[in-house]
């Protein structure tokens, strides 16, 4: 039975590359097909963030104040911060950090946010915050997701980054290839998998999209279907980011509101997989259906 579901497994992975050109998985890929056809509200198209988001699977979303920032920082430089073996640390969530991102979710981010709970047309809340700084690595391992991969959660997950210093090809941006150049991608560097391809990216720049910005500067990225991977920083670089994790939870409810789970947010990742990583066919099937049988019609 284990060797049945491995095959399953393993044609799933291999089939979501073939037919969707990215390595989420097949059962994932056509969640989003139908979520995006059938369930969105394609009137907010009209958007222009809403527009890009839908059509290329990103988008900015201009700054946040920096005087937010500062006092963050000067928080998180209180962690006295330093290189490890692994060359990635996550800062401790201490509650006068989650104050401070509590506000700009609230303030900053809280139209940008009512706009994508119309588009998904589902409430929006907040399943997973970390606090990141990525150090230079020479490993040939994966150090901090700085392999090319696609998150493995339906379409109804995406991630909203805040840069908490300059971003510049130095710092390691995140990377994403350009949805059009998917299948170009895929041959030039015979990718496999996360740790199968051609590592060499050089001369290939028109393939990608990097995350290149001002302190402060907010990017919106549908991480399902993107091929994308975390940039190495220069030697004696680094960068420092804010990962929001969100989901459109599926509810009937209209008191559910963004931070509806802020205890479980900054824990760890279960809610994150609770909400948004439905195993099994035959479970996505059913999740669908039941909280969208109307719009199926």
């Amino acid at each position: 039975m284990k060797l049945v579901l491995d095959l399953i497994d393993k044609l799933n992975y291999k089939f979501g590359i073939i037919f969707f050109k990215n390595s989420n998985l097949l059962t994932f890929n056509l969640y989003r097909y139908f979520y995006k056809k059938k369930i969105c509200n394609l009137k907010y198209l009209e958007t222009d963030f809403i527009n890009s988001f839908y059509n290329n699977g990103y988008a900015k979303l201009g700054k946040v104040n920096l005087s937010s920032l500062s006092d963050l920082k000067n928080l998180l430089n209180i962690q006295n911060p330093s290189d490890n073996d692994n060359h990635h640390i996550e800062y401790k969530i201490t509650p006068d950090i989650y104050n401070i991102i509590k506000k700009i979710i609230q303030t900053q981010l809280s139209d940008k946010l009512k706009v994508l709970e119309k588009y998904y047309n589902q409430k929006i809340v907040l399943a997973f915050l970390t606090i990141s700084r990525n150090y230079p690595s020479s490993k040939k391992d994966e150090s901090y997701s700085n392999f090319f991969h696609t998150d493995a959660y339906v379409y109804n997950m995406f991630k909203i980054f805040i840069n908490l210093n300059d971003v510049s090809e130095k710092n390691g941006p995140l990377t994403l290839v350009k949805k059009e150049y998917n299948k170009e991608f895929l041959n030039k560097f015979n990718y496999k998998d996360r740790k199968s391809y051609k590592r060499n990216l050089d001369n290939h720049d028109d393939l990608f999209f990097k995350n290149i910005g001002k302190a402060g500067e907010v990017f919106l990225c549908s991480t399902t279907e993107l091929l994308h991977r975390a940039g190495d920083p220069y030697p004696g670089e680094f960068r420092d980011m804010i990962f929001l994790n969100f989901v459109a939870q599926p509810t009937k409810s209209k008191n559910i509101t963004v931070l509806e789970y802020e205890d479980l947010t900054h824990k760890d990742d279960v809610l994150i997989k609770k909400l948004s990583k439905i195993r099994g066919l035959k479970n996505l099937i059913r999740f669908y259906y039941k909280n969208f049988k109307e719009k199926l019609i």
